[in-house]
């Protein structure tokens, strides 16, 4: 029998409110959707107050805006911000006070804007480094990771590129913008992918691909892929799975609570790990998620999402607690298989989902969505809150919840209900 969210039916309202067409809650419903037509979904993020911000790119002019939306559903704020000028998205955070943390654009590399978009600090200079993650785990300051592809430097934190490589990096930035520590890498091919902090903690995870002629972090020779983690001393550890015939794809990584680091990995190739583990995709390309030891580094245990089509990975984050974890993406696999369990699938369409797994990686539920939907980033709330945001042609279906837009691109934003994931 196919595991399906719970979630109440809720009463659909459109409106032209700016290119908006939204759905409001039903009664004593937990769950709602809004959707912003002409626009695509690139980031979310939740703060502590519990309500989201999502980062739109508008189709024909491709501004960006970022929407503040309440855990109930309603919109409080909008704001302009630059667009990155090294990447086609960007990451962002969410401060204590709201304030959201995203790209300077062509003035800087990092900048903390107000509600209104109005610009507190700037760090960085522009066009010599790329944010690839920036994640808020204490009040008092965040970590931003990325790429340079020139020589740079921030506040007494060098990054040293050389030949035209790559070097990742990751920073301590405080309430004020200013960088409290740092540590780069060089590279002669790949960066960084995907960055985590550790739940109130000072320290973060860095997921990258390297060049796999003898690239080395720390002092640990690293393969396609790798995972480190990051102290004020410097890198504490490095997992690198040993990746044969296998092309660098999407990944993301996370701390599930504070013993357990998470990778997710699309991989479409023959793929050995580090216990010797062999695997080859089910289909073109499959997902293996990997539990490792936060403190040593040693794998724990992995796991897999695949069938006989395409999985693609679009997102992973996991609840403070380590408690649940949910990856999105897309499939056309007529049945996938999370782990040794198996549910229905796209037949032959390619449709968004929604996988939640426990601590040991066992599937909890999934949900899919319609054809033509993606399911893009995701996001956990307060009380039993899931925020998920992505695209759609005409229609969205997620569960119950249903909207409509006109044209072909739009963007969505939706609550789901986790304290009652099962029908």
């Amino acid at each position: 029998m196919k595991a399906t969210l719970r979630i109440a039916c809720a009463a659909i309202v459109l409106c032209a409110c700016g290119g908006q067409v939204e759905t409001t809650p039903g009664p004593d419903s937990p769950t709602w959707v809004r959707a912003f037509a002409g626009q695509a979904t690139e980031a979310i993020a939740t703060g502590p107050s519990g309500d989201a911000v999502i980062l739109f790119r508008e189709i024909e002019t491709i501004t960006r805006l970022l929407r503040h939306v309440r855990a109930d559903g309603a919109l409080t704020a909008v704001a302009e911000v630059p667009a990155p000028s090294a990447a086609s998205t960007q990451p962002i955070a969410v401060r204590d006070q709201g304030d959201v943390l995203a790209t300077a654009g062509d003035v800087g590399f990092l900048s903390a804007y107000t509600t209104s978009g109005a610009r507190l600090w700037t760090l960085g200079e522009p066009d010599v480094a790329e944010l690839v993650a920036v994640v808020q785990p204490t009040p008092s300051g965040a970590f931003a990771i990325g790429n340079a592809t020139a020589p740079t430097e921030f506040s007494a934190v060098a990054v040293p590129v050389v030949d035209s490589q790559v070097s990742i990096f990751v920073l301590r930035v405080d309430a004020r913008g200013r960088v409290s520590w740092g540590h780069s890498v060089p590279l002669r091919a790949g960066g960084a992918t995907s960055g985590a902090a550790q739940p109130g903690g000072e320290s973060c995870a860095v997921l990258g691909s390297a060049s796999p002629n003898g690239d080395r972090v720390g002092s640990t020779s690293v393969a396609s892929w790798f995972v480190s983690r990051f102290v004020e001393s410097g890198p504490s550890w490095t997992f690198s799975p040993l990746i044969a015939d296998a092309r660098p794809l999407a990944g993301r990584v996370q701390f599930a609570g504070d013993t357990a680091v998470l990778v997710a990995i699309e991989f479409d190739a023959h793929i050995v790990l580090a216990d010797g583990e062999s695997l080859e995709p089910r289909g073109p390309s499959d997902i293996l998620l990997a539990s490792i030891d936060a403190t040593t580094g040693a794998l724990v245990w992995t796991t897999r999402i695949g069938g006989d089509g395409a999985e693609r990975l679009e997102d992973m984050k996991s609840q403070s607690d380590g408690a649940l974890t949910v990856i999105s993406g897309t499939t056309n696999s007529q049945e996938v298989l999370v782990g040794d369990t198996a549910r229905s699938g796209a037949g032959d369409a390619s449709v968004g989902f929604i996988a939640a797994l426990d601590r040991r990686g066992e599937l909890v539920w999934l949900e899919t969505t319609n054809e033509s939907a993606r399911v893009g980033a995701t996001a956990f709330g307060r009380g039993g809150a899931l925020f998920v945001a992505g695209d759609f042609g005409e229609r969205l279906s997620l569960g119950p919840l249903e909207v409509s837009a006109s044209g072909l691109n739009n963007g969505y934003v939706a609550r789901l209900d986790l304290a009652r994931p099962l029908r």
